[in-house]
């Protein structure tokens, strides 16, 4: 019993002496800096907090993580997973005393706009980031402006009105690729309009798909018939000059073989 003793008190003794010498060389050992790659949706300097956090934890309440052989890589994952649940994370700790956190996000394919807020989209129609403040704004007439981070996305206006929440899907993958390859026709010039579309507005109850020019014509596509088809009745209105009348208010490609304007 006393030899049990003994060992206990020379093992606590043990542990004293070497957290001693951790704190003389603190500087030495310490951790040197954090660094954040693969940011694009999500803010790095929010990332960077997160780890100057923990950094200043201790782990099972005594070993100071600022040490970087203390510094729990498995714990931190953990953390940003949970409040970061569509990325995947790697924590590593370099030879020069930097932690380094790379982030693989989802790759967004539109941004989507509803009931006041706006939103990241993936392929599967999965409402993943939001958009932060300084990356979009609203002029007077409601138009929606982005910046460089934006500028090849489809911006689409949800004209449902209902409420969307991260995590859930607003749209169907395949209202994600129609959407996306109106987007790459018209820009690649496959659809030569006269007017540059300024918006799209989405009615999931019928299905329509609104592109609102900046001579203030929309054009309605129906998301849930072929898309080529439309399309060849868009090119057909075109050449026949309808998008070049006065007074204007909408060409209409959704039904049969018929083009509808007003």
């Amino acid at each position: 019993m006393v030899r049990r003793r003994w060992l206990q008190a020379l093992g606590l003794a043990s542990v004293f002496v070497l957290l001693l010498n951790i704190g003389g060389r603190a500087a030495h050992w310490s951790i040197s800096a954090v660094h954040v790659k693969g940011a694009k949706f999500i803010e790095a300097s929010q990332v960077a907090a997160m780890v100057r956090e923990q950094i200043q934890q201790r782990r099972w309440l005594v070993l100071p993580q600022r040490v970087k052989s203390f510094f729990d890589t498995m714990a931190l994952r953990r953390t940003l997973e949970q409040q970061f649940p569509f990325a995947r994370w790697s924590v590593d700790k370099d030879g020069s005393g930097a932690v380094l956190v790379t982030i693989q996000e989802r790759q967004a394919q539109l941004v989507w706009v509803a009931d006041g807020k706006t939103y990241y989209v993936d392929a599967q129609g999965l409402l993943f980031s939001d958009v932060r403040a300084a990356e979009s704004s609203a002029d007077t007439a409601g138009v929606i402006r982005h910046d460089a981070l934006l500028e090849n996305l489809p911006v689409v206006l949800d004209e449902s009105k209902t409420a969307a929440s991260l995590g859930t899907a607003a749209v169907t993958p395949a209202t994600v690729a129609f959407i996306r390859s109106l987007a790459v026709a018209l820009s690649d010039g496959t659809i030569a309009l006269p007017a540059a579309v300024v918006s799209y507005r989405y009615d999931p109850a019928t299905y329509r798909l609104a592109l609102e020019t900046v001579l203030g014509y929309d054009i309605y596509f129906a998301v849930n018939q072929p898309l080529s088809d439309q399309m060849e009745k868009l090119k057909v209105a075109l050449q026949q000059g309808i998008a070049r009348r006065t007074n204007l208010h909408y060409i209409d490609v959704r039904f049969g073989q018929k083009i509808f304007y007003q």
